[in-house]
């Protein structure tokens, strides 16, 4: 399926999100070359895009029917504190997951130590480390990508600097 900018725009403000999509690197690539950049697939063992999505949603809705979430939190901007870093481009290299999860490591880190984005800030884990060295080990490339878990696993063991 094929979305264009303005679209995506149109079908947020409809839904009365508050957030506003913007022209990226990505949103600027042929429709082709985008589909490839969007292509994560589950690894070994990992549930697939869709039964993430419906596990995702059911806890939600759990939390919020036992009132333990929040109806909406923004780590962007908390007391006026963002906790967030921009998105970092990785190119056509296929290691978005090294990209995603150094991006929640460095959130997460942000977010206990209170301290949020922006001098002094706390510096940010390595993609190359986790996804050379970690996926490399795993014997993972540009080509083939990589998965979430085993990701998490090298992040944890032997860690990131």
């Amino acid at each position: 399926m094929h979305y264009d900018l303005e679209s995506v725009r149109h079908a947020i403000k409809h839904s009365n999100a508050r957030w506003e999509a913007r022209e990226t690197t990505l949103t600027r690539l042929p429709p082709a070359e985008r589909k490839r950049r969007l292509g994560y697939n589950p690894g070994d063992h990992e549930l697939s895009l869709k039964e993430r999505e419906h596990r995702s949603k059911s806890m939600l809705d759990e939390q919020s029917a036992a009132g333990a979430a929040p109806p909406a939190w923004d780590w962007r901007n908390v007391n006026g504190n963002n906790f967030i870093c921009e998105p970092k481009d990785q190119g056509s290299c296929g290691s978005c997951v090294a990209f995603g999860t150094c991006g929640a490591i460095d959130a997460g880190m942000c977010i206990v130590m209170y301290s949020p984005i922006g001098p002094p800030s706390l510096q940010d884990v390595s993609e190359a480390q986790l996804f050379y060295c970690g996926g490399g080990s795993q014997g993972r490339t540009s080509d083939t990508g990589w998965g979430v878990g085993p990701a998490l696993d090298y992040a944890n063991n032997p860690g990131l600097i």
